[in-house]
C-alpha cells in the first residue's frame, strides 16, 4: 500500500512547524515586552494579514448565514484560546523556556479528547488513561529543578509550569468549540473575526489593569520580531490550524500538533542554546508519547 497524506494532514504538520518557529521568535523578546501586550501586538499585525485575504474569498454577505450559536462559540473560543490561553503560553515561555513550555502546553490533545468526551459524549478509551499517566510522568520530569535549562528561571519554575498546563486546558476547550463554530465560515473569515477581537480584548485589558507600554518605547528590533511572529504564528499558524480542523477535525489536528514540542526542543537547543538535559528529553518524550497513546 502506497504512502498517502491528505491536504488536512499537510496543513496540520505545517502548523506544527510554524508554531515551533514562532515560539523561538517570541522567546527572544519575552523579557522586553509583557506577554499580554506581545500577544495583542501579534494579533493586531495578523489582523492586517487576514483582512488582506478577505477579498479573495466569499463575499462579506456570507457572514449572514452564520448562526447565533456559531458566533457565540467563535467568540468564546477566541477569548479562551487566543486571548487567555496564548497569553499564558507566552508567559510560560518567558518563565521556563521554549523546550519546557512547548512540551507541557503541547499536551493539549489530551485536554481536547477530554472535552470531546465531556461535551460531545465521545467514547472514553482506556488508552486515554494511559496517555494521562505518561503525560503526568513527563510533567514531573519537566518540573524538575535539577539542572534547569538556561532558557528558564529556577525561581519561576512552578508558576511557569502552571501557566503552560493551564494554556493546555484552555487550548483543548477552544479546539473543541472551534469545529462547530466554523461550519459556515472559511478559515480566513473565521480568523478575520477572531484575531482582531483578540487584539482589542488584550490591548484594552492591558490599558485597564495598568500603565500601557507605548509602542514607541519598545526597541525597534524587538517590535519587528514580535510583528513578524504575528504574521508567522498568529497569521500563517492560525490559518493552517483552522484549515486543518475544518478538514480532519479537532482530535486529529491536535495529534499532528504534538510534533511541535519536539521541533521546539530541537530549535531552542540549536538557536537559543538551551541545555539539553536528560530530564528535559525524558519529559518531552513522555509528553509526546502520552499524546500518541490516545490515537
Amino acid at each position: 500500500m502506497g504512502f498517502s497524506i491528505s491536504a488536512g494532514e499537510i496543513f496540520g504538520l505545517s502548523c506544527s512547524l510554524v508554531w515551533a518557529v514562532n515560539s523561538l521568535m517570541v522567546r527572544t523578546q519575552s523579557q522586553a515586552i509583557p506577554p499580554a501586550m506581545m500577544n495583542g501586538i501579534r494579533c493586531a499585525v495578523a489582523t492586517v494579514f487576514f483582512w488582506a485575504l478577505l477579498p479573495f474569498g466569499p463575499p462579506l454577505s456570507s457572514y449572514s448565514v452564520v448562526t447565533g450559536t456559531e458566533w457565540a462559540l467563535l467568540v468564546g473560543g477566541l477569548l479562551i484560546g487566543m486571548a487567555v490561553g496564548e497569553t499564558m503560553y507566552l508567559a510560560a515561555i518567558r518563565e521556563i523556556g521554549v523546550s519546557r513550555a512547548m512540551a507541557l502546553s503541547g499536551t493539549f490533545p489530551l485536554s481536547t479528547f477530554f472535552f470531546e468526551w465531556v461535551l460531545l459524549d465521545n467514547p472514553f478509551s482506556p488508552k486515554f488513561f494511559l496517555g494521562i499517566c505518561l503525560v503526568t510522568a513527563g510533567v514531573v520530569f519537566l518540573s524538575s529543578r535539577a539542572r534547569q535549562p538556561s532558557g528558564g528561571r529556577p525561581d519561576r519554575l512552578v508558576p511557569g509550569v502552571s501557566l503552560a498546563l493551564l494554556a493546555c486546558l484552555l487550548w483543548g476547550l477552544s479546539t473543541v468549540m472551534l469545529k462547530p463554530a466554523i461550519a459556515n465560515m472559511t478559515s480566513v473569515q473565521a480568523n478575520s473575526v477572531r484575531v482582531p477581537l483578540t487584539a482589542a480584548v488584550l490591548l484594552l485589558a492591558r490599558a485597564w489593569v495598568g500603565p500601557v507600554m507605548r509602542i514607541r518605547d519598545i526597541d525597534r528590533r524587538a517590535l519587528m520580531v514580535v510583528a513578524a511572529s504575528g504574521i508567522v504564528g498568529v497569521g500563517a499558524g492560525s490559518l493552517l490550524y483552522v484549515m486543518a480542523i475544518a478538514r480532519i477535525g479537532p482530535a486529529k489536528m491536535a495529534t499532528l500538533a504534538s510534533v511541535s514540542p519536539v521541533l521546539g526542543m530541537v530549535t531552542s537547543v540549536i538557536f537559543l542554546k538551551e541545555k539539553l538535559t536528560l530530564p528535559l528529553v525524558a519529559g518531552v518524550v513522555l509528553c509526546v508519547g502520552g499524546v500518541w497513546m490516545v490515537l
